[in-house]
């Protein structure tokens, strides 16, 4: 992997100007440019050529960039068993997002796309938490999320079904029930 170095991009240019006003223009080009997300998220989806609605997967990942950490949340659709991403936000922090953070990452998405289009919601251990799992349910938003094997919802007891696989002896919830355990 390289990384991009502005002095030596400002060598590439044609035309007559020197180096050193080639390398100020593309400082200035790099501290005013905005990303257009939405529109990056609205092409990537017309790329991938598939109608919706989608099985979306929210994730957090950690990348450490040089000496940066990075800290993404991101949704994507899931396409023949991958991930795509067509939302993020970089967190501000290190750790697990909150429910705010996961809201506005869903938000984007459903400004963009509806809550028609959204097939179910698929999470990790991470995005448990009932303030969270509001935001799903007042969208009428599917959702699937893997939880810790001590927490058990009530209401779900008579919903679903549970099943324990011998390999593992992992719980897991009947398809189309709201939770996973595990």
């Amino acid at each position: 992997m390289r990384t991009v170095n502005l002095s030596i991009l400002a060598t590439t240019f044609s035309g007559f100007a020197k180096e050193e006003s080639n390398y100020k223009r593309l400082q200035r080009f790099m501290r005013e440019f905005e990303m257009p997300y939405a529109q990056l998220a609205l092409f990537i989806v017309k790329l991938l050529g598939v109608a919706g609605p989608y099985t979306l997967g929210l994730d957090r990942t950690n990348w450490k960039v040089g000496a940066v950490d990075l800290n993404i949340l991101m949704l994507s659709i899931v396409y023949r068993g991958v991930g795509i991403p067509v939302v993020w936000i970089v967190l501000s922090k290190s750790g697990a997002s909150n429910a705010s953070e996961r809201t506005t990452v869903m938000e984007i998405f459903l400004d963009l796309f509806g809550a028609q289009n959204v097939a179910c919601l698929l999470g990790d251990r991470e995005f448990a938490g009932s303030e969270w799992f509001r935001f799903p349910k007042r969208h009428r938003i599917k959702f699937q999320m893997r939880l810790h094997l001590g927490i058990c919802r009530r209401p779900l007891a008579s919903e679903c079904q549970r099943t324990e696989t011998e390999e593992t002896g992992e719980r897991r919830v009947a398809p189309g029930c709201a939770w996973t355990y595990s």
